[in-house]
């Protein structure tokens, strides 16, 4: 209900798995940081897999597809994925992710570089930072410290450097 409330389609919607996967926020409190606990396992998510899903009838009037890096759950998860991004590939529809690293979804036996990087692979547009890429594909960019300021100039491109 809450989603069609905001308008998203549920028409696609396949429902499975042992249970709806959960997560916990603890909210920090003045120098203690927030605190987060997954609890994915066997929810319809982690329980998918290639084949599940008929992904040009779910795309028929679509124009883009986003996936993100928490989609990984398990290796299934992870492969009806790709065949998403390989249809959508197909199918000529945008496909873009935001590679949101968390270490405490990859437990299934496989580093995320081992799945990510063909996952990445048939994206138009990737959305990350400094740690989702050294965690994701173990790339450290030169002369980036995330601890310091690093003053920022609009691209020629940007609304505000016509200004």
């Amino acid at each position: 209900m809450e989603m069609r409330k905001r308008g998203v389609g549920v028409n696609h919607v396949l429902r499975g798995g042992e249970r709806l996967g959960i997560y916990f926020l603890e909210m920090g409190a003045v120098s203690r940081g927030s605190k987060v606990v997954y609890d994915r396992a066997h929810s319809g998510m982690a329980s998918s897999a290639k084949g599940m899903i008929d992904w040009e009838k779910v795309f028929s009037d679509a124009q883009w597809f986003h996936w993100t890096g928490i989609t990984a759950l398990s290796q299934g998860a992870a492969d009806a994925c790709l065949e998403a991004i390989e249809t959508a590939n197909r199918m000529g529809i945008t496909v873009s992710t935001d590679l949101n690293y968390r270490k405490n979804l990859w437990k299934y036996g496989k580093k995320s570089s081992e799945v990510m990087e063909a996952l990445v692979a048939g994206c138009d547009i990737i959305l990350g930072n400094e740690e989702d890429a050294e965690k994701h594909f173990d790339i450290h960019p030169e002369g980036i410290d995330v601890t310091r300021a690093i003053p920022w100039t609009p691209s020629p491109m940007s609304p505000s450097a016509s200004k």
